[in-house]
C-alpha cells in the first residue's frame, strides 16, 4: 500500500514537470522574432518510468523562417519574360517592351516592379562578371563582363548565331548562287546584286532585337530603322570590299614573289569575287551581326 501511494504521488509530479517544460518551450518558440508560423503538436503518453520519458513524450515543431507579412521574392527573369540564357541585348529589349506596356496603362506599381527586376538581373550578373559565369555554365554577356572597359572597335561585327531556319535559308541561297555563277557562260553581276539585296534584308531583320527604340531620348521609328539599315549595309559591303582586297593581294603576292600570275585571276575576277562574297556573306549572315 505504501509503495502504491508513493507511485501515485510520483506520477503527477512527472507529468506536471513535462507539462511545465512543454509550456515553457512553447512560450519561447512563439516569442522568436524570425518565426512567422509556429505550430506545436505535443503527443503526451503516460510516463511509465524515468528512462521511457524521452521515448514516450515527443514534441514536433514546424516553422517557417520568414518575417511576418513578407512574400517570397519574385524571379526577375519571369517578370521580364526572359531566360538566364538570353543575351544582354535581349534582356534590354524585353525591359523596354514591358516598360512601354506598363507606361501605356499608367500602372506605376508595375513600372516599379519591372525596373526592380531589371536592376536585379544586372546586379546579379555584375557581381559574377569576373568569374565569367552566373548560372552553372551559362556565360555572362560580354557587354556586362567588360562594362568597365573601353571598346576599341565598337562597330566591329559581333558573334550572334541565327536560328536553324535562318542558317538553312542562307546556306541554300549562297549555294544556289555559287552554282549559278560557276555554270554561267558569261559574267553575271546580277548574282552579286541578288546576294547583296538578300543579305541586306536578312541582316536588317536579324538586327531588329538589338536596336530597341530609345523612347527616353525621343528617337523616332525611322531613326531606329536607319541605324539598323546602316549596320546591315556596312556588313554586306564590308564583305565585298574584303573580297576585292583578297583578290588584289593574291595578284600582288605573285608579283612580289617573282612568279607568273595565273591568267584565271584576271579572267575570272568577277567569279572569284562573287564566290568569295557568297561564302563570306553566309557566315556573316548566320553567325554575326
Amino acid at each position: 500500500m505504501a509503495s502504491a501511494a508513493t507511485s501515485h504521488a510520483v506520477r503527477p509530479a512527472i507529468n506536471a514537470t513535462n507539462c511545465t517544460t512543454a509550456s515553457h518551450l512553447t512560450r519561447r518558440l512563439s516569442s522568436a522574432t524570425n518565426l512567422s508560423l509556429v505550430s506545436l503538436r505535443a503527443i503526451p503518453v503516460q510516463c511509465r518510468s524515468r528512462s521511457s520519458v524521452s521515448n514516450s513524450h515527443r514534441l514536433r515543431v514546424t516553422c517557417n523562417a520568414a518575417k511576418p507579412g513578407s512574400q517570397p521574392a519574385e524571379d526577375p527573369y519571369q517578370v521580364l519574360g526572359v531566360r538566364p540564357l538570353d543575351s544582354f541585348d535581349a534582356i534590354k529589349v524585353a525591359h523596354r517592351r514591358k516598360l512601354k506596356e506598363a507606361e501605356g496603362k499608367g500602372d506605376e506599381a508595375e513600372i516599379e516592379r519591372i525596373d526592380r527586376a531589371y536592376d536585379a538581373i544586372m546586379m546579379r550578373q555584375l557581381t559574377q562578371r569576373k568569374q565569367g559565369v552566373t548560372f552553372g555554365s551559362l556565360k555572362v554577356s560580354e557587354d556586362i563582363k567588360y562594362a568597365d572597359q573601353t571598346d576599341v572597335l565598337p562597330w566591329r561585327p559581333r558573334y550572334e548565331k541565327a536560328d536553324n531556319k535562318g542558317i538553312l535559308i542562307n546556306a541554300a541561297v549562297s549555294t544556289v548562287m555559287a552554282v549559278w555563277m560557276v555554270g554561267a557562260q558569261s559574267t553575271e553581276w546580277k548574282i552579286l546584286q541578288f546576294l547583296i539585296s538578300f543579305y541586306i534584308f536578312q541582316l536588317f531583320m536579324k538586327l531588329d532585337p538589338f536596336y530597341p527604340q530609345n523612347t527616353e531620348e525621343g528617337e523616332k521609328r525611322w531613326q531606329r530603322n536607319g541605324r539598323r539599315l546602316t549596320r546591315a549595309l556596312g556588313l554586306v559591303f564590308g564583305v565585298i570590299a574584303l573580297a576585292s582586297l583578297v583578290h588584289t593581294l593574291l595578284i600582288k603576292a605573285y608579283s612580289l614573289a617573282g612568279m607568273y600570275v595565273p591568267r584565271a585571276l584576271y579572267t575570272f575576277q568577277e567569279t572569284f569575287i562573287t564566290l568569295f562574297t557568297s561564302v563570306s556573306l553566309f557566315f556573316v549572315g548566320s553567325f554575326y551581326r
